[in-house]
């Protein structure tokens, strides 16, 4: 968790684990003030780094429902890394 976390914070200084659900990590990332581009290459270098970090796959999802009729102003980075059981 710390490799991910440490990762994240590279690129969204802001970024905060809000939650651990069995051995999904889930992440806020505040986009008040994020430019699309700096987005843009988290997910480009998280995409290139997912084996090196051991996250199998990861998604999105906005944060609450009034967010559905009005731009969010966070997002959910859930990041489901490797089973080494």
């Amino acid at each position: 968790m710390e490799r991910v976390t440490a990762f994240l914070e590279e690129h969204v200084s802001a970024v905060k684990c809000v939650e651990v659900r069995g051995q999904d990590l889930h992440y806020l990332l505040p986009l008040s003030g994020a430019r699309p581009s700096v987005l843009t290459q988290l997910f480009r270098e998280l995409e290139g780094a997912k084996q090196q970090l051991g996250v199998a796959s990861y998604g999105l999802t906005a944060c609450s429902m009034e967010e559905v009729t009005e731009p969010p102003s966070n997002i959910i980075l859930m990041i489901v890394p490797y089973n080494y059981s």
